[in-house]
């Protein structure tokens, strides 16, 4: 496949622009001008200011592109450049004259394939968010873009919001960088329908390990014909890794401030001669923070099965588990006494107002499990069937809400609250994809249906309480009165 770029029509600001550097440019050239070496064999003499032959009209040009002058110049005294040399580079680029009669037409070509096959490339050529189809990015009349493999790798980040600084005009969003859960802000919207493998999930909101994660696909912009319900800023689409032909075994362990301390496991390998491999990634984290008496720890694993594996069929089945525990929530400063001055002191920025172990505890367990099962009807035609069930439940969530700094700049009146809640999801798509052709005109068909049902049971009980910012001192007793419950 050969990629071509054409540029054309700015040839002349080009000579000019390129004549204020350099004087030989602003010299007039006639239109009977013949200042133009044939001495095509030699490329370099195109780029090298000293050649008699090129040194008024071809002053530092890159070589293999050459500046045209509107009027008198010979075609074939300026396409220096020869198939033998178009072949041997990777990229080849020449200039030739537009046909409107002006202007500088560049060409540039290259094998595509050569460019962009390479496995540590960072760049992808290829995505399925805008269409639902593995396709060619540069075919897509939308705005995508694609964080590979390589890149994430390469920067070995510890949630999914790190991922997100790689795209411009993407933020976390009022979630917390450091938080395993996103929620996207996309063109000055909260996406809150994200893709896992294509499929809507709602508790990727809440959990999104990234340990498994192959890439991460932004489309910018409404998506609803293709899933449904979503927002006008954008969707992200998370990409799982799946089973490899060759038998990987990878370990690491990352080590860091504030005790952090994170093992990882990346374990693939075939399993017979006829396609079945098995992919399992796992994760184990413990960490404090710069607060006090604050402790997060959580598991992850994820096993991937390919069953089927033939020329016509295959069958993969995948799973996540995730288990989240933390001790000692932490509570927002109030700004008297830590940004702004306060008549009692001042707060080391250390503190921790939450710390009560014996209430401050969460713990989340979320399960993911799924299938994608594909067969090829014919060369032309494919039909697809992907399954996702999600399930997340809080099965413990205490902590303390900061209200206000009272009068007397102290006293801080707290909501200890309880906040126990479920959420499942569930999808359920089909879809058939073939390709044909009417006349001269190609068509790529997609026709799917989808099912889709999600629930959330939340429930809210909290109290008040207050709490001397300086001694950590309590004014009431942590009993819930229940004042309100919401469902």
């Amino acid at each position: 496949m050969a990629l071509r770029l054409v540029c054309s029509g700015f040839g002349l600001a080009w000579l000019l622009l390129v004549g204020i550097v350099n004087p030989a440019w602003s010299e007039p050239v006639s239109a009977d001008s013949t200042r133009v070496s044939s001495e095509c064999d030699d490329l370099d003499s195109l780029s090298n200011p000293t050649s008699s032959a090129t040194e008024a009209l071809y002053p530092l040009y890159p070589v293999g592109i050459e500046p045209l002058v509107e009027a008198g110049i010979n075609k074939a005294n300026t396409e220096c450049a020869t198939p033998e040399s178009s072949n041997s580079d990777p990229l080849f680029a020449q200039a030739t004259p537009a046909q409107d009669g002006g202007g500088l037409r560049i060409i540039v070509e290259g094998d595509q394939e050569d460019l962009l096959e390479d496995e540590d490339s960072f760049r992808e050529p290829n995505s399925s968010v805008g269409t639902r189809t593995d396709t060619a990015i540069l075919e897509v009349p939308q705005s995508i873009q694609v964080i590979p493999e390589a890149v994430i790798e390469s920067q070995t980040p510890q949630t999914i919001s790190d991922v997100l600084r790689n795209s411009p005009g993407i933020t976390t969003g009022r979630i917390s960088s450091d938080n395993l859960g996103f929620l996207p802000i996309i063109r000055g919207f909260e996406s809150e329908i994200l893709l896992r493998n294509g499929l809507p999930d709602s508790t990727l909101n809440r959990v999104a390990c990234v340990t498994n994660i192959e890439r991460v696909e932004f489309l910018r912009g409404p998506a609803s014909v293709l899933y449904g319900l979503g927002n006008l800023g954008g969707t992200v689409n998370l990409v799982t890794e799946q089973p490899l032909d060759d038998p990987l075994y990878q370990v690491d362990n990352t080590i860091g401030e504030f005790g952090l301390h994170r093992p990882s496991l990346d374990f693939s390998s075939p399993l017979n001669d006829d396609g079945l491999a098995l992919r399992v990634n796992a994760t184990y984290e413990n960490s404090r923070s710069f607060r006090d008496d604050f402790q997060s720890r959580y598991t992850f694993v994820s096993p991937v099965l390919r069953a089927i594996d033939t020329e016509d069929t295959s069958l993969v089945i995948d799973m996540e588990y995730y288990n989240f525990q933390s001790n000692g929530g932490t509570v927002e400063l109030p700004a008297l006494g830590t940004v702004l001055d306060n008549s009692e002191g001042e707060l080391d920025l250390d503190v921790n107002l939450g710390s009560d172990p014996d209430f401050a505890r969460d713990r989340q367990i979320t399960t993911r499990v799924g299938y994608l099962f594909s067969h090829d009807i014919s060369d032309d035609w494919t039909i697809r069937n992907e399954f996702l069930f999600s399930s997340r439940e809080d099965v413990e969530s205490t902590g303390f809400i900061p209200r206000e700094l009272l009068g007397d700049q102290r006293t801080l009146r707290l909501l200890p609250f309880e906040n126990p809640s479920e959420e499942t999801s569930l999808n359920l798509n089909t879809n058939i994809n073939g390709q044909f052709s009417t006349g001269p005109i190609d068509h790529n068909f997609l026709f799917g249906v989808e099912l889709a049902r999600s629930t959330e049971e939340d429930t809210l009980n909290f109290s008040e309480d207050f709490i001397d910012i300086f001694t950590g001192e309590r004014v009431n007793g942590l009993v819930l009165t229940g004042l309100r419950s919401s469902t």
